[in-house]
């Protein structure tokens, strides 16, 4: 084979891949661009649409009026409530989230039974 005859069908072979690899990156900005001008429009044209509508809205001045309720509300004061000074170390435990004071922990007697 004539090496000629090589070396011209790899150059041919190289430009011809050259102007395929420069013809699909045009084919691809070219996709870009309209995508880009695409995008636009749609900015625009939703941009117009509501300036279009917001200049539609019609401001109107309202005075409401409306008449004060007034509740009551009565909470319960227990003044008559009494606990014994362990059971409110156990509350303020409680309250303050704390392990309850060592102490007398028996149950307390049942007042209907018989002492033993």
């Amino acid at each position: 084979m004539n090496p000629w005859l090589i070396l011209g069908a790899i150059i041919a072979w190289g430009g011809a891949y050259a102007w395929g690899r420069n013809d699909g990156a045009d084919l691809v900005r070219a996709e870009q661009s309209r995508a880009e001008r695409l995008v636009l429009k749609v900015r625009e044209e939703a941009q117009l649409g509501a300036a279009a509508e917001i200049a539609k809205l019609e401001i109107k001045h309202v005075t409401l009026t409306q008449y004060l309720q007034k509740e009551t509300r009565i909470e319960p004061v227990y003044l008559e409530c009494r606990h014994t000074p362990d059971g409110l170390r156990v509350l303020n435990a409680a309250l303050t989230n704390r392990p309850i004071p060592a102490g007398d922990r028996q149950l307390p007697r049942d007042p209907g039974r018989a002492p033993e």
